[in-house]
């Protein structure tokens, strides 16, 4: 085994296990329901993408894929080229249009694509385009054309826990309103059977 092959694969294991633990701190989840996927990046069966994420948690994104390469920079987004057209192509093919691609270089910011309309749906009522370091449109060849938006890793992770933090009482109070209707009719019920 070559020690540059090695070192490469540990960088890229250790760049797992932090966005794992990122998103696991911004989803108020444990670090065991969003960890990194055994033998990522190896495998041709299983779990899809990087990290394997607990569904129980609500996660928006159908996969993540981490990419950690020496060379990249925030430059090769726009314009858009070839090693980064080849990620989120990789991640379509293991998430479809609901992929989370974190990607970064050595000694740069971490950065997140993922398709717009998705970004919207996970982050509720905020305006993405008003945190996004850049949009742009891109035609996969497996995809019809799309809008992407870059934003920096780290806004990511607080517009997720601000939206995670959101959604908990409209959730609670979902559940709650559903146990009133539910304790309302087993009280008809209860009536019901007594009257007869």
């Amino acid at each position: 085994m070559d020690q540059v092959g090695k070192m490469s694969r540990q960088k890229g294991n250790a760049f797992e296990r932090q966005v794992a633990a990122a998103l696991a701190k911004a989803m108020g989840a444990s670090p065991k329901q969003i960890s990194r996927t055994p033998l990522s990046g190896g495998h041709p069966y299983g779990d899809k993408g990087d990290l394997t994420i607990d569904p129980s948690i609500g996660f928006p994104f159908t996969t993540v894929e981490c990419k950690h390469n020496r060379s990249w920079t925030l430059q090769h987004v726009m314009p858009l080229r070839k090693q980064v057209t080849d990620w989120i192509c990789q991640a379509e093919k293991a998430g479809g249009d609901g992929f989370l691609l974190v990607m970064r270089g050595n000694n740069t910011s971490i950065y997140a694509i993922a398709a717009t309309s998705t970004l919207n749906r996970a982050l509720g009522c905020v305006e993405v385009e008003e945190v996004a370091t850049l949009s742009f449109c891109y035609q996969s060849v497996v995809r019809q054309k799309k809008v992407y938006t870059c934003l920096l890793f780290s806004d990511l992770m607080d517009l997720l826990a601000a939206a995670r933090t959101k959604a908990k009482p409209a959730r609670s109070r979902a559940l709650q309103a559903r146990g009133r209707v539910d304790s309302i009719r087993s009280e008809e019920h209860t009536s019901e059977l007594q009257s007869q």
